[in-house]
């Protein structure tokens, strides 16, 4: 069996899952714009860890000892998300 043939299969299994909705499309959603905002940036030499990148964008809180345009960053592409 190929890749392509087993990649078909996965894609398969998870369209039996679509579309997804309520919790299980929240979950998704906010996973995607905190690890794709937090990968984008540390990319660029943003110090926000993983952990810290969640806690700015679900509740607002900054890092002391950060530099502000390492948050402005963060809650720059956060909002800007496709995720949003």
């Amino acid at each position: 069996m190929s890749i392509f043939e087993i990649i078909d299969l996965y894609k398969k299994e998870i369209d039996k899952l679509m579309p997804f909705e309520g919790e299980m499309l929240k979950q998704i959603t906010d996973y995607y714009k905190i690890e794709l905002t937090w990968t984008s940036n540390a990319l660029e030499g943003n110090t926000y860890t993983e952990s810290e990148t969640k806690v700015l964008l679900e509740d607002g809180l900054t890092v002391g000892g950060r530099p502000l345009r390492d948050t402005f960053e963060v809650l720059g592409h956060g909002k800007d998300s496709a995720y949003t």
